[in-house]
C-alpha cells in the first residue's frame, strides 16, 4: 500500500496478539508525511529470548538523549487496567446520578 505521499509502507493484522495491526515503515519518510517531526506516540520492541529486558529499561533511562519512558507490556498494562478502574468507578457514580434523577425531580 502507498504512503501519503507514495512512499511503500506495509500494513498487518494478526488476530490474538497484543497489537492487532502493525506499519511497517521506513521512519524518516513516516515522520515526514505525518508532519511529526522528530516524535513518536509509542514504539514497540521484541527482544531476542534471554535478553535482559531490565538492562535496556536502565541504559534508556540513563543515556539522556532518548526521552522515553520504558516499561514491559505487563506493566504497561497494569498502568492501564488502573485507569480503567477509575473510569469504571467514574461511570457507575455517573450511572447512580443518572438513575436517581427520576426520583429526586418532581
Amino acid at each position: 500500500m502507498a504512503g501519503a505521499f507514495g512512499k511503500w509502507w506495509a500494513f498487518s493484522s494478526r488476530a490474538g496478539v497484543s497489537f492487532e495491526s502493525e506499519v511497517w515503515a521506513d521512519l524518516h519518510s513516516l515522520q515526514e508525511d505525518s508532519r511529526r517531526g522528530s516524535s513518536f506516540s509509542s514504539i514497540r520492541l521484541k527482544l531476542v529470548p534471554g535478553a535482559d529486558v531490565h538492562a535496556l529499561i536502565q541504559r534508556c533511562a540513563d543515556d539522556p538523549r532518548i526521552n522515553l519512558q520504558a516499561k514491559t507490556e505487563s506493566e504497561y498494562y497494569k498502568e492501564q487496567s488502573g485507569i480503567a478502574a477509575n473510569l469504571r468507578v467514574l461511570g457507575l457514580l455517573v450511572a447512580g446520578i443518572m438513575a436517581s434523577l427520576p426520583f429526586l425531580l418532581p
